[in-house]
């Protein structure tokens, strides 16, 4: 999941705000799980 994360970084570098928002949210589902 991180590394998807980190390629749509790559990918919408216009949408890194975006991305980041969405990092965090993958970060705490990872931590529940």
């Amino acid at each position: 999941m991180i590394l998807e994360i980190e390629q749509v970084k790559i990918s919408d570098n216009y949408a890194q705000v975006d991305s980041g928002a969405f990092f965090i949210l993958s970060r705490v589902e990872v931590s529940e799980t």
